[in-house]
Order: structure tokens, then sequence, then C-alpha cells
């Protein structure tokens, strides 16, 4: 779920400033406590991913709207509030934080990161926000040496395009658990993540448009 404004938006190339409230078949509206409550019916998904936008970009945050999918579900949450350090993070026993590489700086001072997920964000193939000047490769590598085992591939110029390249992705390390986010269509795309080594997707629109349906592929 991507949140701005305290809808859900479709996102699109990462263009953020373009992003629309969401018009799907599947639903009525654009409430995120309804799209939760939808697709744990429908899919039987028990864990959600929010990108916070309004956070992430520095205008305010959806903290009520996210407060109130804590205490109006029992689903577990993954979520990217455009954390800067370690305090920034309130802990919630059903909320993994989301280290984003876009608003996170990685340094040789940074706390421990095995609770957490990170986020490597990419444009076209290399790193964006804070931690531009680094490669891909660099900025994975200090995130494992401190401590993280979980991470997101976000390819943001593939959200909501269907631009899957599987020959984009970096490997799993040992006993790593890797998601991809961006341009996943279909259950095949999620087949070829599988033979790579990835423990799983973010997907969003091809929920919406139907190219993911529950019964044939989940």
């Amino acid at each position: 779920m991507d949140i701005m404004g305290g809808e859900i938006v479709r996102a699109v190339a990462g263009n953020r400033d373009e992003y629309k409230p969401v018009q799907s078949p599947l639903l009525s509206g654009a409430d995120p406590l309804c799209f939760v409550n939808h697709f744990t019916a429908e899919f039987n998904f028990n864990l959600f991913y929010i990108a916070d936008l309004d956070a992430i970009m520095g205008k305010g945050s959806n903290f009520p709207v996210i407060e109130k999918l804590l205490s109006s579900t029992t689903v577990d949450y993954w979520l990217d509030a455009g954390y800067k350090t370690m305090d920034d993070v309130s802990p919630h026993p059903r909320l993994t934080p989301v280290i984003a590489t876009e608003t996170f700086e990685m340094t040789n001072t940074t706390p421990d990161l095995s609770k957490a997920i990170v986020s490597i964000d990419t444009m076209s193939g290399k790193p964006i926000g804070v931690n531009r000047s680094a490669t891909t490769t660099e900025l994975i590598n200090r995130a494992r040496d401190i401590g993280a085992r979980r991470f997101i591939f976000m390819r943001l110029d593939a959200v909501g395009c269907g631009g899957f390249e599987v020959s984009a992705l970096p490997r799993p390390g040992k006993d790593e658990s890797w998601y991809s986010a961006g341009g996943v269509r279909s259950s095949l795309d999620l087949d070829k993540l599988s033979a790579i080594g990835y423990s799983g997707a973010l997907v969003s629109t091809a929920l919406h448009n139907g190219s993911l349906q529950a019964c044939a592929d989940f």
C-alpha cells in the first residue's frame, strides 16, 4: 500500500507528484482499511507493506491511518515511514520497520539492523536519495555488515509499469530473505523469483488488474 493524504494511491514509475487515489474494480474507494479487509478476506493475506509517502517526502505523515490499521486488524505490517535514524522507529509487535536507503543514510555508526528490513531503493539501476553516491553493491554490503538479513530490492521506475527484469536483481546471500518490488506481473514472474532464491515480492497493480488472482496464483 502506498498511502498519501490518508488514501491508497496508484504508484507509477516513482513519479510521486502524479500519484492519484487508486481506482480498482476490487474496491469501492481508496480507504486503506477497506483495502486490508478485502485482501485479507479474498486472498487470505496476513502481511501488508505500507509506504507512508507523505513521511518519505517530508510532508507530514499518515500515522493516524496506520494506528487505525493496527487497532482494527490482526494482520502484520512492514512500514516504510521515511525513517532517517533508528530513533524514528516506534516499536509495535505487529509492525516491522522498513529501513529504506532513500531516506536512511547507511554509515559506520548505524546500529544493528537485524530486526529490520532494509529496502535498497533504486531508479534506473542506481540508488536514490541520501545514499545516491554509493553503488547498489556497496549499499547491500554496508547493510550486511550491520546485521541486515532481510532485504527488499525496490525498482521504483518499474513500479506500476510491469517492467519485471529478473536479470536486474541482486542474488541473495546465505541465510538472507529477499523480496522484489516493482514490475511483477504474473505467477510466472513469481516463479522466476523463487528460482533465484527470492522469498517473495511486493505486488499491487497485478492484483488490481487481475493478472494475479487468489485461486490460481497464491
